[in-house]
C-alpha cells in the first residue's frame, strides 16, 4: 500500500508564488511507486484546495479559475485518522474524504514557514516533513536565530533590530545604523527569506530607501554590516547513489557583491522581476527549470566547473529577461 502524502504549497506569504513553483517541482520529483501524492494548494487566505488541476503548473496562470473548479478542504482528525474533508459539507451528494498519512509542507515565508503551519499540523495530529514548530520559528526569525547561534559560541555578524515604532523616527534610526553598523550596510526584513526585501546601502540616501523597502514587507527589520568580499558555501546531502545533479553549490564573491548560485540566481532574479511585474508567473517556472537542466549537465562537480555553469546561467537569465 502506498503512503498518502499531502503536498502543501502556497499560503499567505509574499513568497506565495515561489512556494507554488517549489511545490510543483517536489510533486514531479516524488517516487509514485511508493507514494500517492495529493497536491494541496493553500491560497493567500490560507484556505486549502485539492483537485485534478491543482498539481499542474499551467493552472496557476489563472488562480481564481483554478479555485472555482477545485474543492476546498479542511483537515479533520477522527479517531486518530487525519483526512482532507470537503468544506463546506453538503447534506446531499457528499464528496468522499481523503485519508492522508503524512503532510509535506513546501512553503516559504511568513505565516507558513515560521512555525504557524507546523503548529497547525501538530495540533491536528498529522506527521509532517521538515522542521518542527520551534526550529521553524527560530529559523525564520533572523534576530532570534542570531541570538541562539551566538549563545552557543557560533560567530555571527552583529546587527541592530528595529520595529515600526522606531521606524517612525527615521533620523534617529539612521543615526543608530551609522554609529553601530556603518557602511556598507545590508538591510533585511526580520522574518522573510534570503532575497525579498533585502538590499545593500552604501550611504544615508540608499539606507533610507532600503529601510523603507524592508518595512514594506515586515514589521521588524535588522541591519548588519555588509561583507563585500566573502565566499558563502551552500551544500546539500543527497543520495549520491542515485543523484548526480547538485552535490554542492558554491556562491563565490565578486567585487561589489556576490555572484549567486544557479538556484539563488533563479530565485532572486525571478522574484525580483515578478514583483516588478516584468515577468509572469510561468516565466518563473521557465527560469528555474532551465537552471535545473544546466546543473544536471555538470559532469564533475569541481569548483571551477560549478562556477562556470553558474556564471553562464546567471548571464542567460539577465539577457533573456
Amino acid at each position: 500500500m502506498k503512503t498518502k502524502v499531502a503536498m502543501m504549497f502556497g499560503g499567505k506569504s509574499v513568497e506565495h508564488e515561489v512556494s507554488i513553483i517549489s511545490g510543483i517541482q517536489a510533486i514531479m520529483s516524488m517516487d509514485t511507486d511508493k507514494y500517492e501524492v495529493i497536491p494541496v494548494y493553500i491560497n493567500k487566505n490560507n484556505q486549502m484546495f485539492i483537485g485534478e488541476d491543482v498539481g499542474k503548473i499551467e493552472s496557476y496562470k489563472h488562480i481564481d479559475e483554478l479555485m472555482a473548479k477545485s474543492q476546498r478542504v479542511i483537515l479533520v482528525n477522527e479517531e486518530n485518522k487525519v483526512s482532507l474533508v470537503p468544506y463546506p459539507q453538503k447534506r446531499f451528494g457528499k464528496k468522499p474524504e481523503i485519508e492522508i498519512d503524512i503532510a509535506f509542507p513546501i512553503v516559504h515565508g511568513t505565516n507558513v514557514e515560521d512555525g504557524a503551519l507546523q503548529g497547525y499540523l501538530k495540533t491536528i495530529g498529522i506527521p509532517f516533513v521538515g522542521c518542527d514548530v520551534t526550529a521553524s520559528a527560530v529559523g525564520m526569525d533572523k534576530y532570534v536565530s542570531k541570538a541562539v547561534l551566538k549563545d552557543n559560541g557560533i560567530p555571527v555578524l552583529d546587527c541592530v533590530c528595529f520595529t515600526t515604532s522606531e521606524y517612525a523616527e527615521m533620523d534617529t534610526l539612521l543615526d543608530t545604523v551609522e554609529k553601530e553598523i556603518g557602511y556598507p550596510a545590508i538591510v533585511k526584513p526580520l522574518n522573510l527569506g534570503s532575497s525579498v526585501g533585502i538590499s545593500v546601502a552604501k550611504n544615508r540616501v540608499e539606507l533610507t530607501k532600503s529601510i523603507d523597502d524592508a518595512f514594506s514587507y515586515a514589521s521588524k527589520v535588522i541591519v548588519e554590516h555588509a561583507i563585500t568580499k566573502l565566499r558563502e558555501i551552500t551544500f546539500e546531502v543527497p543520495d549520491m547513489e542515485t543523484f548526480r545533479g547538485l552535490p554542492m553549490a558554491i556562491q563565490a564573491s565578486r567585487e561589489g557583491g556576490s555572484m549567486p548560485t544557479v538556484f539563488n540566481a533563479a530565485n532572486e532574479l525571478a522574484v525580483k522581476k515578478f514583483l516588478e511585474e516584468k515577468i509572469g508567473f510561468l516565466d518563473i517556472y521557465e527560469i528555474i527549470a532551465q537552471s535545473m537542466e544546466r546543473h544536471k549537465k555538470i559532469e564533475h562537480p569541481d569548483l571551477d566547473e560549478i562556477l562556470s555553469v553558474e556564471q553562464d546561467t546567471y548571464q542567460w537569465i539577465e539577457s533573456r529577461w
